[in-house]
């Protein structure tokens, strides 16, 4: 039997907090912890994480300006906002970041478990899919010194399970940083529920897999929809965790830039081709010149480019691209537009980096429909950013009524001029903004509008170019892959 898991969230139950159903099929969640712990605060507070801002620790947030942290003993737990008895038709996938210190180990064999449930069709718990996890110093067949070993199995707790069985697979990881714990549920063709749990480095890249299948799990007969997750036997004093999420049925969309995106102002000077700085990838590219009072390239993502309709995302998304400067003259930059609406009158948020000499930057501002932005703040980034070399930047709007929180952060890849390389250190400190819709400062922005991809100069030619564009939407849709 897992330890305790189905015994004590039924304790929670009696304690008073009843489970909470969602829609069938669920709709997607998403917390990456930036402004509250919604959905890891469905049980009783012992089960609740700590929401720690990024340095807490010496670990830096995997994205945006705070992370959390899993209780000791209890360990933390969500309902992915809310329980489900239906199977998605195409499946769905969990996942969470974790950050692994190895060299940190408290004692030899620390451990930490991380299950995501599955329900019965009459939304009563079926069964557990767990990364059982040590951090170990001694030296096996698992390797030598310190390294965390996982391994997969339906048990957790040190009387069900062992991260270094060798009928399951033991995988080492001996290097600090953040790593991705996913679950991807999904029916093998036959009718039978395969949950495959996968360990995937920062930039996505799996690292290792383990299939579990019961042939009794019979989708829509035995097996429902989700259930909990959980880091259960919870034995490390701090474990950083991030970006937490449970998807749909239906995906967000993986915007292609070479089809899905509509020219709104500067068409003549946006093209998709080869990027300017020559590093061999296909890129949204932005050329032509800005005079002293500066100018603003725009483009939209548009599920029909060819239609007069806006492709609408409403509440809180999350947005992330690979950003190149080519050629210093003067400031320049681009970035990502969230909230956009082409209404007269109305405006946008846009998160640009610019390139600048000595003067980097990183800047929020509002953005009308002739290109004039207005800054609602500045972060300085010295000189960091060079030209033709690739940074990944993030914007996470969180939107609650009229109330949004706004952080933004710059990473460098290790390897600056390939896109595709993993992520390396964060660029200056994150840049995090607060206000209310529609009036002041944000008069003009709503909480529905277009996402895209912009970008400005100022006295200067801009050639920046643009790639990797991905969508992350709490509320309307969720990515298909962790970035």
């Amino acid at each position: 039997m897992i330890r305790s898991v189905f015994s004590l969230l039924t304790a929670v139950f009696l304690l008073g907090v009843p489970p909470v159903f969602a829609a069938a099929p669920p709709a997607p969640f998403f917390n990456g912890f930036e402004t509250n712990i919604e959905g890891w605060d469905a049980f009783s507070p012992a089960f609740h994480p700590t929401r720690v801002p990024s340095g807490t620790n010496g670990v830096t947030s995997r994205t945006g300006a705070f992370h959390a942290t899993a209780a000791q003993s209890n360990g933390s737990a969500t309902n992915w906002g809310g329980y489900s008895a239906t199977f998605p038709a195409g499946g769905f996938k969990t996942r969470v970041g974790v950050y692994l210190d190895p060299a940190n180990c408290p004692a030899n064999d620390t451990r930490f478990d991380w299950t995501s449930a599955i329900n019965s069709t009459s939304g009563a718990h079926r069964r557990d899919f767990a990364f059982n996890a040590g951090c170990y110093t001694d030296t096996d067949a698992t390797g030598s010194g310190p390294r965390f070993v996982f391994s997969a199995s339906n048990n957790t707790g040190r009387g069900g399970s062992f991260p270094k069985n060798p009928g399951r697979d033991p995988f080492a990881i001996t290097a600090t940083g953040w790593y991705v714990l996913e679950h991807d549920f999904q029916d093998n063709g036959i009718g039978v529920l395969v949950a495959t749990l996968s360990i995937l480095d920062n930039s996505g890249n799996t690292l290792h897999s383990w299939p579990l299948s019961d042939p009794s799990d019979l989708i829509g007969v035995t097996v429902g929809g989700n259930r909990y997750g959980w880091f259960a036997s919870q034995e490390f004093s701090s474990l950083a965790f991030d970006d937490s999420e449970r998807t749909g049925e239906l995906p967000c969309p993986e915007p292609d830039v070479t089809t899905d995106f509509r020219d709104v102002r500067r068409a003549s000077n946006i093209s998709v081709g080869p990027d300017l700085g020559g590093t061999g990838h296909t890129a949204m590219n932005f050329t032509g010149s800005a005079a002293a009072a500066g100018d603003t390239w725009i483009t939209v993502y548009d599920e029909t480019p060819g239609s007069p309709d806006q492709t609408n995302f409403t509440g809180s998304i999350n947005l992330s691209a690979d950003v190149l400067s080519h050629a210093y003259n003067n400031k320049k930059g681009a970035g990502l537009l969230a909230l956009h609406d082409e209404a007269i009158g109305k405006k946008g948020l846009a998160l640009i980096v610019y390139n600048s000499g000595n003067t980097d930057s990183l800047v929020l501002a509002t953005l009308s429909q002739n290109g004039t932005l207005a800054v609602l703040k500045t972060v300085s980034l010295g000189s960091a950013i060079n030209q033709d070399q690739w940074y990944r930047l993030s914007m996470d709007v969180a939107v609650t009524g009229l109330a949004v929180t706004v952080t933004g952060t710059v990473r460098r890849h290790m390897l600056p001029g390939n896109a595709d390389s993993p992520l390396d250190t964060q660029v200056g400190g994150p840049l995090t903004f607060s206000g209310t819709l529609g009036t002041g400062s944000l008069a003009g922005v709503g909480d529905t509008g277009e996402v895209g991809i912009v970008a400005s100069a100022t006295g200067a030619v801009v050639d920046s170019s643009v790639a990797n564009f991905s969508i992350n939407s709490s509320s309307a849709c969720t990515s298909p892959s962790v970035q």
